[in-house]
């Protein structure tokens, strides 16, 4: 009995440390393909671009792959049901090798129609078109995170992992989670 109080007291104290809950994305692990989310290939350009779920050193991850051209921007993304008001923790395993090109992970906030009202950039995982020495390159696998708050009137967000530019690039993303903070 002693514990199991124990036990419930650690339990209760890690979440008043704002512990996360459970992911809140369908299929953020990846294990089931591209199962939940969509490829946005852009409105111009779509030659140059291409978005699909590939297994690298045995785990799934969602690829962008753009080559050099006249730009563009293209991302996956998901829908999500939020709660206004509430902070919510993105961790996500990136990388982005190439040149020209910016790598970012952002969350757009939803009218009731489903339409972009206004966003927050939440990471930045590779920007070769900053003026140096703010350029910033990951050719390797790394651990990203970040949080936002909901602002009030907002219910659905959608969370972009995204690649634009000019130049010829990659953005792989595995390992996403995007978790309601208690």
């Amino acid at each position: 009995m002693k514990g199991i109080l124990v036990a419930l007291a650690l339990t209760g104290l890690s979440l008043a440390r704002g512990q996360a809950e459970g992911n809140l994305l369908e299929n953020g692990s990846l294990k089931e393909g591209d199962s939940g989310w969509v490829f946005y290939p852009g409105r111009d350009n779509k030659e140059f671009v291409d978005g699909r779920f590939e297994t690298v050193d045995d785990m799934g991850a969602l690829m962008i792959r753009m080559e050099a051209g006249p730009g563009s921007h293209c991302w996956w993304s998901q829908d999500v049901a939020v709660e206004p008001g509430a902070d919510y923790a993105i961790t996500v395993e990136a990388r982005s090798p190439g040149s020209d090109h910016r790598c970012y992970v952002l969350v757009a906030f939803l009218d009731d129609t489903g339409k972009e009202v206004d966003h927050k950039m939440l990471i930045t995982i590779s920007d070769t078109q900053a003026i140096s020495p703010k350029q910033i390159t990951n050719d390797q696998w790394r651990v990203f995170d970040s949080h936002f708050v909901v602002p009030d009137g907002f219910s659905r967000v959608r969370l972009r992992l995204g690649l634009g530019g000019k130049g010829g690039g990659e953005a792989w993303f595995r390992n996403i989670q995007m978790e309601k903070v208690k």
